[in-house]
């Protein structure tokens, strides 16, 4: 073999070594990566329900066995989150409900609405509250005459609406409940403060309340607040209750 060759083949071997070395060495640094921070804890679960605790082994690499499984879990009155004594899950509430502290499924508050009205026996119509809006509520009348509204929703199960609700001008809601009766054609709207009513007493019909700020016809000046406690000779007060 001639002399280039062979320092060829000489220094091929040299590299050929040195790519080996750098090769093992990098190997060397691939070390395994760290999966926790040595001695802290998590939940675990032992099957069952029942949840343990395992703990970060030393070198951060993997977490321990899972311990403390041999506790009972008590779900005694309660029907969802988890038990007191070992965390375990005594449940689930239904859609649209909340566990509570108590671990007892809470509906919480339902939405008063007309659906709720109407499984009461009132009719869902506008407040017209005084100065206009004022969204919907629940009405209710009087099954006689010279009864209060706070009388007549806690008849009900329900309270009498704060605020200046009021008929329509056209007496609609009274109408609703008295459909052979007829607007008022005097004194309508009147300033007493239990309208709207119907005026049973010599046949007068319905009537609303004279609205706040306003001074139509017959009404004393800046209108007439509605009270919930209020009830008259001879009338039938048509009212707005809610829970």
């Amino acid at each position: 073999m001639k002399k280039g060759n062979r320092r060829f083949e000489g220094l091929f071997l040299v590299c050929l070594v040195a790519g080996m070395m750098l090769a093992y060495a990098a190997c060397g640094d691939d070390e395994p990566s760290q999966v926790c921070d040595p001695g802290s804890t998590q939940d675990c679960s032992c099957g069952g329900g029942r949840i343990g605790v395992q703990i970060c082994e030393s070198t951060g690499l993997a977490w321990g066995t899972c311990e403390n499984c041999d506790c009972t879990p008590n779900c005694a009155g309660r029907e969802c989150g988890p038990d007191p004594e070992c965390g375990a899950l005594c449940g689930t509430c239904p859609v649209g409900e909340t566990c509570n502290a108590s671990g007892t499924c809470d509906p919480g508050t339902p939405t008063w609405d007309a659906t709720r009205c109407s499984s009461s026996g009132g009719y869902w119509a506008a407040l017209n509250l005084d100065g206009g809006g004022g969204g919907s509520g629940c009405w209710f009348a009087a099954s006689t005459d010279n009864v209060a509204c706070t009388t007549v929703c806690s008849g009900h199960g329900l309270q009498c609406k704060s605020g200046n609700w009021n008929d329509d001008s056209s007496n609609s809601i009274c109408l609703h409940f008295f459909p052979t009766s007829y607007p008022a054609s005097v004194n309508n709207p009147e300033g007493n403060p239990d309208s709207p009513v119907l005026i049973t007493e010599g046949g007068s019909g319905c009537v609303y309340r004279c609205p706040l700020g306003t001074s139509i016809g017959s009404c004393p000046a800046g209108g007439t607040a509605q009270q919930c406690d209020f009830s008259g000779n001879g009338r039938t007060r048509i009212c707005v209750c809610e829970p």
